[in-house]
């Protein structure tokens, strides 16, 4: 949810019927202390917002200036090594104050300064600070190979990265896995394809900048527990078209992911059980486990939950999957060839799955117009992700990949009068015109221009299953 509180001075702004708009930059050193700051009228500006896109937010303006002395160059105000955050102001017309809303913490892509006794401008064009990471303004990782070892906290692991990169702010959320395999990255890796590679091993997490310039990884909000941050009195007549965007092509209401083939280390097919829930195995030549270590079984009989290894009378080690739970009850099939990975740490065998991970989603949901139940047959896609290395991963992938094909295609792009502080991830609720029904949906991009007053947002439908989902 957006750390931005709606006031009703600031819903009162976006229902004036006229906008004064002023505008404000603040330079900023790499310490993000403010070191100068100048104001002017904004003579126009552009802005887009995107939850998809790596750069997240980027924003171009031209504002009037009164003086010289913002100009471009080395041992200048504006040049390569500033950040800077453009403010947006409007005239409220009850008090007469000028209230700012700040467009987001940027690096220069592109500037121009004009300046004579007819022309006095400032142009800007900027991006996000991913393009600090991403290679196009620095983000190499140094060194020939870098290795991230098996078994390494990611939160750590992230947290590293950052700290290599200079990134002295962050906000990451508590994520509690490790990395199931060893990552290389080779000379000419970015931060940011290191860090996405990291974020992808688990479904369902995004990282970007935020307004104010931190860098963030959290779980893809879901708003279940929220209520809109602003609802269809606000929104409706704000809004001058929409356009119910149907597109029946890559709707999939089943995923099937094949993950990577699982080599051994060991195998053996001597396995006793009296209760189908500890499992003795014979391998010769055994005297302790190997960390990490991959041992292919043949289970006898199915499980029953609570189900443990015995390898050799070293002890018996509960077998656990990847959301950090014993594996349930009937997850091991009879006559059926498992892969299990030893962990040190824990003590624990981590199920790997058989011999290529595989998990599959069945998209059956009643409120769903594209599931099974409603369209009443299967539209099936299968997918490859050679770096899910268990079936409990590629099950997760499944339940994501479907729900990428069914629930965001139920979406709506409205036209509408700008809102200068509105933001993607945020819940609203809203009318449409086709249908006079009121639902809940979530803003996913928002682009247009605070000197035109107009906005186009695109909206996908709130889903009370999309928490179960990421």
């Amino acid at each position: 949810m957006a750390n931005f509180i709606v006031q009703q001075r600031d819903i009162d702004i976006i229902r004036q019927s006229e906008r004064v708009l002023y505008s404000k930059v603040e330079l900023l050193n790499h310490s993000f202390k403010i070191i100068d700051s100048i104001e002017g009228n904004l003579i126009k500006d552009s802005f887009s917002i995107d939850a998809e896109s790596n750069i997240r937010r980027t924003y171009n303006l031209e504002l009037h200036v009164s003086d010289s002395s913002f100009l471009i160059g080395a041992d200048k105000k504006i040049w390569i090594d500033r950040y800077i955050k453009p403010y947006v102001g409007i005239r409220y017309l009850r008090t007469n104050e000028i209230v700012w809303y700040l467009m987001g913490t940027f690096v220069f892509n592109d500037t121009n300064y004009s300046y004579d006794k007819t022309n006095k401008s400032l142009s800007l064009s900027c991006s996000d600070l991913m393009c600090t990471l991403n290679g196009d303004r620095g983000g190499n990782i140094s060194g020939l190979t870098t290795v991230i070892s098996e078994g390494s906290n990611i939160r750590n692991v992230i947290i590293g990265l950052l700290n290599d990169a200079g990134i002295a702010r962050y906000r990451v959320e508590a994520i509690n896995k490790t990395i199931p395999y060893d990552l290389e990255f080779s000379v000419g890796t970015t931060y940011y394809q290191a860090l996405k590679e990291v974020v992808d091993l688990y479904a369902g997490f995004e990282m970007f900048f935020d307004i104010d310039g931190v860098f963030v990884i959290q779980s893809i909000p879901t708003t279940k527990d929220e209520v809109p941050i602003l609802d269809e009195s606000i929104i409706n007549p704000l809004v001058t078209s929409e356009n119910i965007n149907n597109t029946f092509n890559n709707i999939y209401n089943k995923t099937e992911i094949w993950g990577s083939v699982i080599n051994t280390d060991y195998y053996t097919q001597n396995v006793t059980t009296s209760n189908n829930i500890d499992y003795i195995i014979t391998l010769d030549e055994i005297t302790e486990l190997d960390n990490f270590g991959k041992y292919g079984i043949k289970i006898p009989s199915d499980n029953l939950f609570g189900a443990t290894i015995n390898i050799n009378n070293l002890g018996k080690k509960v077998i656990m999957d990847d959301d950090g739970l014993q594996i349930r009850e009937g997850r091991l099939l009879a006559n059926k060839d498992y892969v299990f990975k030893y962990r040190k740490a824990t003590n624990d065998f981590l199920l790997l799955g058989q011999y290529q991970a595989y998990g599959e989603y069945v998209c059956k949901d009643e409120d769903c117009q594209f599931s099974i139940n409603n369209l009443g047959y299967e539209i099936k896609q299968v997918m490859q992700f050679d770096e899910l290395l268990s079936d409990s991963l590629c099950q997760q992938r499944a339940k994501y990949e479907t729900w990428l094909s069914t629930r965001m295609q139920d979406k709506i792009s409205l036209n509408m009068v700008s809102i200068p502080y509105l933001d993607v991830n945020w819940k609203i609720s809203y009318i449409p015109r086709a249908t006079n029904i009121k639902g809940d949906y979530i803003i996913k991009s928002i682009n247009g221009s605070n000197t035109d007053s107009q906005i186009n947002v695109s909206l996908i439908k709130f889903s009370e299953l999309f928490p179960d989902i990421v």
